[in-house]
């Protein structure tokens, strides 16, 4: 899948606006998840990703002290850019479909068996 595939689907809901803003969206979403687990388990989904979803652009310098909760993590969405709370659940559940239908069930599903529990709890949720 190329990233172009990403940034129309998440694209589709009425509150992304426009192109760069859908592209932050996916990355900041994306970029939360990969920042909650060990390098090795980020690098391996990010292998699976088309360009610029790389470890580097999606976690830049992020150092995560403490893993979100599911909760902390969508209000930490949803505060970054101006959603309220059903947008930033259905942003997060846009780009968890569209990266799992882009790298495939066995790698989405051992990526996220290195989340925080609750967290990899709700996002495998279907």
């Amino acid at each position: 899948m190329q990233y172009e595939e990403f940034v129309e689907y998440v694209g589709t809901l009425d509150f992304t606006g426009d192109r760069q803003t859908t592209d932050a969206m996916i990355k900041a979403v994306l970029g939360t998840l990969m920042s909650s687990v060990d390098d090795p388990a980020a690098q391996h989904l990010a292998e699976h990703l088309p360009e610029p979803l790389t470890v580097e652009n999606l976690c830049g310098l992020q150092v995560r002290k403490n893993a979100p909760s599911f909760n902390d993590y969508v209000q930490e969405i949803r505060q970054q850019f101006g959603l309220n709370d059903e947008e930033a659940f259905e942003l997060v559940d846009y780009v968890v479909r569209v990266t799992k239908e882009a790298v495939g069930e066995y790698v989405w599903t051992r990526f996220a068996e290195h989340l925080p529990a609750e967290l990899g709890q709700a996002i495998r949720k279907p």
